[in-house]
C-alpha cells in the first residue's frame, strides 16, 4: 500500500510485524498484525488482495501514549468496493469509538 492519502505503509525497523491470508466468500484478504518495540502501539490492518495491490477495508489500532488510550478501529461502513486501492487511508472511513 503506498498510494498518495496516507504515504507509504508507516512501520520502520522499530516495529514486528506478521501477515496472515485467507479466502473468504471467493476473495482474498491479508491481515497485517504489528506491534512497536518501545512504545505501547499495536495495529492490524485487514485489506483485500487486488490482481496488482491491496484495497485497505479496516485498521484496528491501539495507542497506549495518546490522550485518549485504547483500542478503536478505522474503517468503511457500507460498500467497500470503490475503495480506491494502495491507499492506507482511504477517503471516507470513520473511526469509532470517535
Amino acid at each position: 500500500m503506498s498510494g498518495k492519502r496516507g504515504g507509504a505503509f508507516p512501520l520502520t525497523r522499530m516495529w514486528r510485524w506478521g501477515t496472515v491470508c485467507f479466502d473468504a466468500l471467493g476473495l482474498s484478504f491479508i491481515v497485517l498484525a504489528a506491534y512497536h518495540k518501545s512504545l505501547p502501539e499495536f495495529q492490524a490492518v485487514l485489506s483485500e488482495k487486488l490482481p496488482k495491490d491491496t484495497r485497505m477495508l479496516a485498521r484496528f489500532e491501539y495507542h497506549g501514549n495518546h490522550p485518549v488510550v485504547g483500542w478503536h478501529i478505522h474503517a468503511t461502513c457500507g460498500d467497500v468496493s470503490n475503495l480506491q486501492p494502495g491507499i492506507i487511508k482511504p477517503l471516507g472511513q470513520v473511526r469509532l469509538p470517535d
